[in-house]
């Protein structure tokens, strides 16, 4: 929804990645499962559904960044 990218890093879990300076991005979060990390969505600008592979969790995560 802005200068953030939500990535599934599969064994390492959700992070959340801050773009607002283009040439040093930082980490801002991370969010951890039992799971292989295998997908995310935004739903808006501080909600995000999570789901795991293994164990087939859907994860949705309020205000979590």
């Amino acid at each position: 929804p802005d200068n953030r990218v939500l990535a599934a890093c599969m064994y390492d879990g959700f992070y959340l990645f801050d773009f607002s300076t283009p040439t040093t991005p930082s980490t801002q979060n991370h969010l951890v499962t039992n799971g292989l990390s295998y997908g995310c969505t935004w739903l808006d600008a501080s909600s995000v559904l999570t789901c795991t592979f293994y164990d087939q969790t859907v994860q949705l995560w309020k205000k979590p960044l």
